[in-house]
C-alpha cells in the first residue's frame, strides 16, 4: 500500500527491493520435477525454499511487522484492524481517544 510498483508479484517486488528473483520454474513442470531424478527434486527444493525465503527477506527489509506493531501501539488499534480495515480506523481511533481523554487536549 505504501509503494507504487508496476507489478506486485513476488518476483517483481523481490527484484525491486532486494535485487533478487524467484527461481525460474513453470508450475506445469512441478510434478515432473518431483517425480524425476535427484537433480530435478533439488531444483524443485531450491524453488520452494526461495519462494519461502523471499517474503521473509522482504518483511525484514521493509520492516513491515515493526511498522505495523508501532502503528498499532500509537493508534491503539488492534494489529488485525490495521491490516484489514484501511486508514480510516486509525483516524477514528485517535479521535475517540482524544474525546475519552477530555476535549482540552484537542
Amino acid at each position: 500500500r505504501e509503494f507504487k510498483l508496476r507489478s506486485y508479484t513476488l518476483n517483481a517486488v523481490s527484484f525491486h527491493f532486494l535485487q533478487e528473483q524467484k527461481e525460474d520454474v513453470q508450475h506445469s513442470i512441478i510434478t515432473d520435477l518431483q517425480n524425476g531424478s535427484e537433480q530435478t527434486r533439488r531444483r524443485l527444493a531450491v524453488y520452494c525454499l526461495k519462494d519461502a525465503y523471499l517474503p521473509l527477506r522482504l518483511l525484514e527489509k521493509l520492516m513491515c511487522v515493526i511498522n505495523y506493531m508501532e502503528m498499532a501501539r500509537v493508534t491503539g488499534v488492534p494489529l488485525g484492524y490495521l491490516l484489514s480495515r484501511g486508514q480510516q480506523v486509525k483516524v477514528v481511533s485517535q479521535l475517540l481517544r482524544q474525546v475519552r481523554g477530555g476535549m482540552g487536549s484537542l
